[in-house]
């Protein structure tokens, strides 16, 4: 073997070498990747599922409480209900909003995130109390209302 060749057969080993590291390094980016879309799925359904469950219970205290109205105490009581529900309310459609954020920018897996949330989404829009939310000026929740445009829910 003259110089030449060993220099050849040098550079064609590094060659492949480099090859199988970049296979390499592309397949760890991906199962990053994946991990990252689903813990970002998994921090927003948290969040929503969190703000469902603080609806219900508040709900359910202020039925209670609606009971006897006619105790001053329990009028005070279901009207802090009320607006401790309002809140909640808004952090739901924040949370939604979030999540429409991510799905607008590619950082959730679209499928999963329509199989999952499109009928919810569609839910609070015909639901009055978060459909007047929703279309308040005031407030901001541009992304949970372009996913509604985007995927012909409504029109917003």
């Amino acid at each position: 073997m003259n110089p030449t060749d060993i220099i050849a057969l040098f550079a064609l080993l590094f060659s492949v070498a480099s090859v199988l590291v970049a296979i390499f390094s592309w397949r760890e980016a991906q199962k990053a990747n994946q991990n990252t879309l689903h813990n970002t799925k998994t921090f927003f359904d948290g969040h929503i599922a969190s703000a469902r469950d603080k609806i219900s219970t508040i709900n359910k205290d202020i039925l209670l409480c609606s009971m006897d109205l006619s105790d001053e105490k329990n009028k005070k009581i279901v009207e802090g209900l009320e607006q401790l529900r309002r809140a909640t309310q808004e952090q739901y459609l924040t949370a939604f909003n979030q999540a429409c954020n991510a799905y607008l920018h590619n950082r959730l897996d679209k499928k999963v995130f329509l199989d999952e949330y499109k009928d919810d989404i569609e839910r609070l829009y015909k639901d009055k109390i978060y459909a007047d939310l929703l279309k308040k000026e005031s407030t901001n929740y541009s992304a949970l209302k372009e996913f509604i445009r985007q995927e012909g829910i409504l029109s917003v």
